[in-house]
Order: structure tokens, then C-alpha cells, then sequence
């Protein structure tokens, strides 16, 4: 597996989630919009993973310091009555029927009832809704006290209440019947799923009991397929094949702690062990090779890391639930990876091995700069060029202090320096335009020679330190020429005149 910034992230915790939206709410001072974050939350979450989500709501909202005061929850998940709704407010903004719309009133169609449940919706809104809700009825008569929803999927759910406290629900997609439900006023119901022939599907038997609840899923032979088990302990979930073996059993405790395991389609098994809400580990075997996944909480986001026999993937994300960083590093010193930086460019790498690496920073999308570096007895050397046409060559020792650097302008001119082990500048060399000087430094930093050349004039010498005096000699035009200077500049003698 190579790391790629495009790769699918897992969806968050339940308990996760409960804390984004309840930091939501904190900060809009719980209005509504700020909710509505939540109905996005609980697209696509389980029996349990929905409990999970609304213990730790409710826990944050029952927090001494730093509570969610404007937050009114009523009812219990177990009896399918829960509601979430802003204090001041008459309409909830979650209520365990699902998202359902309030009850119709005398005359109404479902533009009116979506209105009240979603009073920030524009017109247009209101009328395409409404308009997938008659589309998928049908020819249907509303009546006074139903109550409509749209699913994620694209189906359509319409529930009315009986003369006994319970309702009657139907779900179509497409124009056809789904799912139907039947349940009392203690929150007990039956359900019968179809398929998209209209046979009979699944059943489902969702039972209340004194501290919690118990749902039973059967297929068409009346096989269980999934047992849940919710009670003051917590929830166990079971799953069963067609031949009434068990292929996966989780136990979840209020303390947010998880242990169970799962048969996997390709028949590996998954054990799992979360001792906490920040941490999780999952352990997966196939044909004797282990996999192992670890998901971490920390301070600044989410920590994800997945172990198999050839190397490990680690991913980083925020606070956001935005990934920062992924890198894959193979056992046989072979590296991918990239990561994300503050002015919000994205540098991806790759290393065939621990001592050589290339890396690409990228802007919108294209390349700006790319670096090469390679790692050497003495430290390494990197070489950076950019889209501007610059080039950087530096060279750092084994404590990571860089010892030499040089840069190429895009006109071809150059510097460049290095370092001796004290830190001390011991060469400087410029290069512009065909004419290029060098000079060297004693450990005290003064100059002790200078070497030149113009390959355009012809003109090149040195300067060197003899004892208090400078000796300069070069060509000119063919020439010789020199002289020495003391450091007060008087010319002492001349070594032989330069060629006129």
C-alpha cells in the first residue's frame, strides 16, 4: 500500500463525532445551524453506533465546566423517543424517529411540514424536497397527523400514528416498497424489508426492556443474521451466515471501551481492542500474515497507523478530521509519503532507500521547488531547485549543522561558501558572468587568499598572504605581472611589470 493523499479517510468514533458537534455548539453559542451538523453525523450509523454517539452527547452537555446549557435531550435512545432540541425553540433539531418531519396538520402537504422542521431552508429547498417526497408516494392521500422523511439513499419514509399510541411506517425507493415497520407506543416494532422485486426481505424485532433494548434481524428462512443486546452494560452486537455461524461479536461499554472481533469477507479474521475513547487497536490475520491497525487521539487530531509484513502506513489529521500527512515506510528501507505545510503547499517524497530521497512541493496542484538529498558518512547533501530556475547545493554534517552552501541564479551566476568544524568560514566564491573569485579565510576569519579569473578578459591571479605583506601576481593579455603590498598599501617592489 503507497501513501496517497487521495486515499479514503475512516469515518471518525461515534464519541468523536459527539465531541466535534458539541464544540460546534459551544462556539455558535447552540444555535441552530450549528446542529444541523448533526442529522450529517448520523447518515450511515448503526443501532450502536447512534447510543455511542448520543452517551457522549450527553455527557458533554452534562459537563460542570464548559456544558452545553442551551441543550434539551428527552427521552432515551432504548424507547426510540429521543429528541435533541435548542432551548426556545419548538421545533428539535434530532428526534429518534429518524429525522422525521412533524405531523401534518389539517389540509397540509409536506412543503408545509418540511417548513416548520427546517425553518433556515429557502423555497427552493422546501418545493425540490417536497417534490421527492409526492414523486415517490405516488398517488398518495395525505392525512392529517403524517409525518415524512428523506433517507440517504435516495428513498423516501411516511409515518402515521395508530388509534392504539403506536405508528405504521413505509419506506419506497424508486416507487417501491423497501421496508415497512409496525410498533407500539413503548417504542417495541416489527419490520419487513423487500427487494427490489417486491419479495420479502429480512425481518427485524426491536423489543424494549427494562434497561435497554434488543433487536433481531432474520433473513427470509428466518435464520438470525444480527442480535443486539443493549442493557446498563453496555451493547453487544452478534452477526451470523446462512449457516448459523457466528462471524463477528462486539461488546461496547458506556466508558467508550470496545472488544470483540469479525470474520472478514476474504476470510481473515479482525480481533478488536479499544480500551478507550482515545485509543484502538485492530489485529488482523490472514494465510499467517498479521496486520495491525492502531488508531490514536491526541492533542492536535487523529493518529492512524496500519503494520503488515512489508512496512507500516501512518496517517495524521487534524482537529478537523482533515488528513495532514501520510507516509508509508517499507522494511526494506523504501519510503512514499506526503504531508501538508503552513502556507499551504503539499510536499510529497519518495526514497528508495535510507540514504537517498526526493522531495516535490506542489502549489495548487503544480510543482514549485524539488530537493534531493543524500545521506553520507560525513552527513548529507541536499540539492534544491525551484520553477524560477534557481538551484541551492548544501552540505550539513552528521549533527545536522550545515558546513557548506551554494546557490545558481538563473542567469548562471553563482555563490558559494563552506565552513571548517569550529564553524568558521574558511572559502567564499562568486561567480558572474564568466569572471569568478575565490577566496580563502584563516581560522580568525581574515582573508588570506584570493584567487580570480574573467574568461572574457583573459585577466586571472592570486592574491596570497606572505608574512605582513600581500603578493599579487596574475596574466594580463598573455602577461606576467605582481607586486607586493603591506597592509598600509605602499607598493615595496615590483615583481615584473604586466605586459603591455
Amino acid at each position: 500500500m503507497t501513501a496517497d493523499k487521495t486515499t479514503p479517510r475512516e469515518r471518525p468514533t461515534p464519541e468523536r463525532q459527539a465531541e466535534t458537534v458539541a464544540q460546534h455548539m459551544r462556539e455558535t453559542h447552540g444555535a441552530r445551524s450549528a446542529l444541523n451538523e448533526m442529522q450529517q453525523d448520523l447518515k450511515g450509523m448503526n443501532t450502536s453506533e447512534r447510543t455511542r454517539f448520543f452517551d457522549s452527547l450527553a455527557g458533554e452537555a452534562a459537563k460542570t465546566q464548559g456544558g452545553l446549557p442551551n441543550l434539551e435531550i428527552t427521552g432515551t435512545h432504548a424507547h426510540n423517543d429521543l429528541k435533541v432540541s435548542v432551548k426556545g425553540q419548538h421545533d428539535p433539531v434530532y428526534d429518534e424517529h429518524g429525522g422525521f418531519s412533524g405531523g401534518l396538520r389539517k389540509g397540509e402537504g409536506p412543503y408545509q411540514a418540511l417548513h416548520r422542521q427546517h425553518p433556515e431552508w429557502d423555497h427552493k429547498q422546501l418545493m425540490d424536497e417536497a417534490h421527492r417526497i409526492k414523486k415517490e408516494l405516488g398517488p398518495h392521500s395525505f392525512k392529517q397527523g403524517e409525518e415524512f422523511k428523506t433517507n440517504e439513499d435516495g428513498s423516501v419514509s411516511v409515518r402515521s400514528k395508530t388509534h392504539d399510541g403506536g405508528f405504521e411506517q413505509q419506506t419506497r425507493k424508486d416507487g417501491k416498497v423497501t421496508e415497512t415497520q409496525k410498533g407500539d407506543s413503548k417504542g417495541n416494532y416489527d419490520a419487513q424489508q423487500y427487494d427490489s422485486k417486491g419479495n420479502k426481505g429480512d425481518t427485524i424485532e426491536h423489543r424494549v426492556t427494562n434497561d435497554g433494548y434488543t433487536e433481531t434481524q432474520k433473513d427470509q428462512t428466518g435464520n438470525v443474521t444480527r442480535k443486539v443486546t443493549s442493557d446498563k452494560d453496555g451493547t453487544l452486537t452478534e452477526t451470523y451466515d446462512k449457516d448459523k455461524h457466528a462471524t463477528s461479536s462486539m461488546r461496547e461499554k458506556p466508558d467508550g471501551s470496545v472488544k470483540g472481533w469479525r470474520q472478514n469477507a476474504d476470510g481473515s479474521r479482525t480481533e478488536i481492542d479499544q480500551p478507550d475513547k482515545d485509543h484502538r487497536t485492530e489485529t488482523t490475520i490472514k494465510g499467517g500474515e498479521k496486520t495491525t491497525s492502531t488508531w490514536e487521539r491526541t492533542a492536535d487530531g487523529e493518529k492512524r497507523t496500519t503494520t503488515d509484513a512489508k512496512g507500516t502506513n501512518t496517517d495524521i489529521y487534524d482537529k478537523a478530521g482533515n488528513q495532514i500527512s501520510a507516509d508509508r515506510k517499507n522494511n526494506d528501507g523504501s519510503s512514499i509519503g506526503w504531508h501538508k505545510n503552513a502556507d499551504g503547499t503539499v510536499t510529497s517524497y519518495e526514497s528508495a532507500d535510507p540514504k537517498h530521497r526526493t522531495e516535490t512541493t506542489l502549489k495548487d496542484g503544480q510543482p514549485v521547488s524539488t530537493k534531493t538529498i543524500e545521506q553520507t558518512s560525513t552527513g548529507r547533501n541536499e540539492t534544491i531547485e525551484d520553477n524560477a530556475g534557481n538551484k541551492w547545493n548544501n552540505s550539513y554534517d552528521t549533527k545536522g549543522n550545515q558546513i557548506a552552501g551554494s546557490k545558481t541564479n538563473p542567469d548562471g551566476s553563482q555563490t558559494g561558501w563552506s565552513k571548517d568544524s569550529h564553524g568558521n568560514i574558511t572559502h567564499f566564491d562568486v561567480a558572474v558572468g564568466g569572471a569568478e573569485t575565490s577566496m580563502k579565510f584563516d581560522p580568525q576569519g581574515k582573508l588570506i587568499q584570493r584567487e580570480w579569473h574573467d574568461d572574457k578578459t583573459g585577466i586571472k591571479g592570486t592574491e596570497t598572504q606572505v608574512g605582513d605583506y600581500i603578493h599579487t601576481q596574475g596574466v594580463h593579455h598573455g602577461g606576467l605581472f605582481g607586486w607586493l603590498v603591506n597592509y598600509e598599501s605602499t607598493v615595496k617592489g615590483k615583481l615584473q611589470p604586466p605586459d603591455a
